[in-house]
């Protein structure tokens, strides 16, 4: 990143753009389980389209969120992840709808 700022090839839509991915998105360079806890240790060796578009516009990856076990049911709980919580109020997680909106806070 240095070495692209300091050329002066500032392009893209998303450059420096920081960016959680669902855990059910594939990562070259990270684990992707689904919240599945038996796929603890999957290793993709391709990113997803999605996520080889979000790296060419220049986002940043930082990292997996938590998500329903394998996406199926909508209240934000995995056996890898347990249940989604909001960062603001721990005692809200049971009034999350979703964990794709974001926890929300009150």
């Amino acid at each position: 990143m240095d070495q692209v700022l300091a050329a002066g090839n500032v392009t893209g839509s998303l450059f420096c753009i920081p960016i959680l991915l669902k855990d059910n998105y594939d990562t070259s360079d990270m684990n992707t389980t689904g919240g599945n806890l038996a796929l603890a240790g999957s290793q993709p060796s391709v990113d997803a389209p999605a996520v080889t578009a979000l790296r060419n516009a220049g986002a940043i990856i930082l990292g997996k969120a938590n998500l329903h076990e394998l996406a199926l049911e909508g209240i934000s709980v995995s056996s890898l992840g347990g249940q989604t919580i909001n960062a603001y109020d721990r005692a809200q997680y049971l009034r999350i709808v979703s964990s794709a909106a974001g926890p929300r806070a009150d």
